[in-house]
């Protein structure tokens, strides 16, 4: 047994090697940046939650980051013609950390507040963001770009299962124990995050990546299949804006507190690493519509369920389900995309990094604004459980037609 678990772990490892060095490093720096992730979202939303005792600020500061993303993009773009892109990227989570540590810090409670420094976050992650998905892009070819994205999910939900636990356990802990407040425990994992953060672009920085040659940011007039791509994006930011924190929200609100919610984001990780990873060992090119639609469909039946029963036991089967269909949508997706954009055969690819950002934002701030008016007209618990099935069905619809233009003009990827 022992045997076959080492042959195994060396057959796997014999086939990561296989990956080029650049995309072996690309996979190390962004390990880093998912070991603070789960901070920068579930705990984020955590911290702005215990202070305002609201759901609006929640969304409001999401709603203002994802408005400010793309002019981070249109801002990089003009940036790499004077700078190298592992500098930019640098630069880019450097700013993230900074912006982590300075909203913790701060006193700020109102609206007002968290729109600006939702916008402040957006610009910086506009900066680490388009660099990230260009390099995933230069450094990944159509035949390894499963297994990298698979991978990279991989580590993510790997990630999911221990960071949660443990962020949501130092949170309760020390104020349990008369140790140290919750406010002091932000501060030390906002200080946490910055360092990490820093040690993620520093990897980057010590090799050599090629710089794009970016002559044009904007794409005046797309092809067809780029038409899908942009139908694809929009569907995707329709629920992936509202899944930045409505599971949050709904575990704060309806289970428990930091801990529980710590706990809860960390078991439901665990089968999904597997089942992403061996998906990217296992399937090609012509898996990824099938996949994307599957995933669709089990948001949709996901949050379903949570409509329908509104409890406790509901949320936690929502959160549960809808963490498989968000990862499976993400590994499938990106692949399909970047083969889209090698299709289009532009030298100067930056502008379609760019553009798919415009409207996946596009996508994400439609489906916070829906939240948003739910929130405004109905009590809160109908809204945050309304707003998930609303999303997944728009989400599905706006897919079916983008397939349906994508196989019209016959595209080899699908």
């Amino acid at each position: 047994m022992f045997r076959f678990i080492q042959d195994r772990i060396q057959k796997e490892l014999t086939h990561f090697k296989r990956l080029p060095i650049n995309a072996r490093n690309l996979l190390l720096s962004y390990s880093l940046f998912e070991v603070v992730y789960p901070i920068l979202v579930t705990f984020f939303n955590a911290f702005i939650w215990r202070n305002s005792q609201g759901f609006l600020s929640v969304a409001v500061y999401h709603i203002s980051r994802f408005v400010s993303l793309p002019v981070g993009f249109y801002l990089n773009g003009k940036l790499l013609r004077y700078f190298k892109i592992s500098k930019l990227y640098f630069i880019g989570v450097l700013f993230i950390g900074l912006h982590t540590l300075s909203v913790i810090l701060s006193k700020g409670n109102s609206y007002l507040y968290y729109v600006a420094f939702g916008l402040v976050y957006g610009l910086g992650g506009g900066l680490f963001w388009s660099n990230r998905n260009f390099l995933k892009l230069r450094e990944t070819k159509d035949s390894n770009r499963n297994y990298f994205s698979s991978i990279e999910s991989s580590i993510t939900t790997l990630v999911g299962i221990i960071i949660p636990s443990l962020t949501g356990w130092f949170i309760v802990f020390g104020e349990n124990k008369n140790i140290y407040s919750t406010d002091t425990s932000y501060r030390i994992l906002a200080i946490s995050v910055l360092l990490i953060l820093a040690s993620s672009g520093l990897v980057l920085l010590r090799r050599k990546y090629e710089t794009p040659s970016v002559n044009r940011v904007i794409i005046k007039k797309g092809s067809k299949n780029w038409l899908s791509v942009r139908l694809i994006q929009i569907s995707i930011g329709l629920t992936n804006g509202v899944l930045f924190f409505v599971p949050d929200l709904l575990i704060l609100e309806g289970v428990g507190n930091e801990k529980v919610l710590g706990f809860i984001s960390s078991l439901v990780a665990i089968g999904t690493a597997l089942l992403i990873y061996l998906f990217g060992r296992l399937s090609s090119s012509k898996h990824r519509i099938s996949t994307f639609s599957c995933s669709i469909v089990l948001n949709i039946f996901a949050s379903l369920l949570l409509l329908v029963f509104p409890e406790p036991g509901g949320y936690i089967l929502y959160i549960s389900l809808v963490y498989v269909s968000k990862a499976f949508i993400w590994v499938s997706a990106v692949p399909l995309i970047m083969s889209i954009i090698e299709s289009e055969k532009m030298l100067d690819n930056y502008r379609y990094i760019l553009d798919m950002e415009l409207f996946l934002n596009t996508g994400r701030v439609i489906g916070i604004g829906a939240f948003l008016f739910l929130l405004l007209y109905f009590e809160q618990v109908n809204a945050i459980v309304s707003i998930p099935l609303i999303s997944a069905v728009f989400q599905g619809i706006i897919f079916v037609v983008a397939i349906s233009i994508l196989k019209k003009n016959k595209f080899k990827s699908i």
